[in-house]
């Protein structure tokens, strides 16, 4: 599938000075400190929720994808690239910019079994700034309370104006693998770059090397002990990715050779987690 252009008001592209700096102040990569700092996380709260944006994005779950519109405190989400006719509508919280979203309507394929918490996040890197939503379960039936089950990104072709991202070079983590539904540990030391499964009884390690300069590595997952590797290498790129209450890393998965889905279409997301229960599952 192709890219779609996103179409909004409010979000990166457009987005003026002080939300930058808020975010960049909510990521840790700027210091917040004396009155001026208390400032910039208050006005955090009153500017980091959108008053309009319209965007299609790719579902990591679903493999498909979907529109979603914000209009003061109201969420509107569509399918989009499809047959399907179905509108979910629900009411946004504007001070942690989520709300509580009931898949259950006329024409939707397959729903979530419980409402979910949809929370949007910036993610940003370097070259690229987008907008997310992460989906949780905070009725606990399908995952950990926080735990990530799905996660939508922002399909946009264009490039902003560059923040002063660092790459990391010193990071050990566990993500939620959406695609998969599992959990994997990366960690980064200089440039060298270590993937192993989390959770699970499997053994396989996969190496690779960070570009620092743009934050990203080839990732080869035919390794001895990997079920089922991608046909081709992947191009694995560094985000951070904050929301209005919290931050955190990801890292997306894109294939550059285009035989998989176009070059720069989002695969999959791996999402930073902690302090999750071993008993964590995501539905299929």
């Amino acid at each position: 599938p192709g890219l779609e252009q996103s179409s909004y008001q409010h979000c990166f592209r457009e987005v003026d000075m002080k939300l930058q700096i808020v975010l960049l102040v909510i990521a840790g990569l700027l210091p917040a400190i004396g009155a001026e700092g208390s400032e910039l996380h208050e006005a955090s709260k009153k500017t980091f929720c959108p008053d309009k944006l319209q965007a299609v994005y790719a579902d990591m779950h679903d493999g498909d994808k979907k529109e979603v519109t914000i209009s003061g405190d109201s969420l509107t989400i569509k399918p989009s690239g499809n047959d399907e006719q179905w509108v979910v509508n629900a009411k946004l919280d504007l001070e942690s910019c989520s709300a509580s979203v009931d898949f259950n309507v006329p024409g939707k394929p397959n729903p979530p079994p419980v409402s979910l918490t949809a929370t949007l996040w910036y993610s940003f890197s370097e070259a690229v700034k987008k907008t997310e939503f992460e989906f949780t379960d905070p009725s606990g039936k399908i995952a950990a309370k926080g735990f990530p089950v799905n996660n939508w990104v922002e399909l946009k072709n264009d490039f902003d104006k560059k923040l002063p991202v660092p790459c990391p070079t010193s990071l050990k983590a566990v993500y939620a693998d959406i695609h998969d539904g599992d959990r994997k540990e990366l960690t980064i030391s200089g440039t060298a770059l270590t993937i192993k499964p989390s959770g699970n009884k499997q053994s396989w390690e996969v190496k690779a090397q960070v570009d620092s300069k743009s934050c990203s590595a080839t990732i080869d997952f035919h390794v001895p002990g990997k079920p089922n590797p991608p046909p081709v290498s992947l191009r694995l790129a560094f985000f951070y990715t904050v929301s209005a209450e919290t931050k955190k890393t990801e890292f997306e998965f894109t294939d550059p050779s285009g035989k998989l889905a176009a070059a720069g279409f989002p695969l999959n997301h791996w999402l930073e987690i902690s302090k999750v229960s071993e008993q964590s599952i995501i539905y299929s």
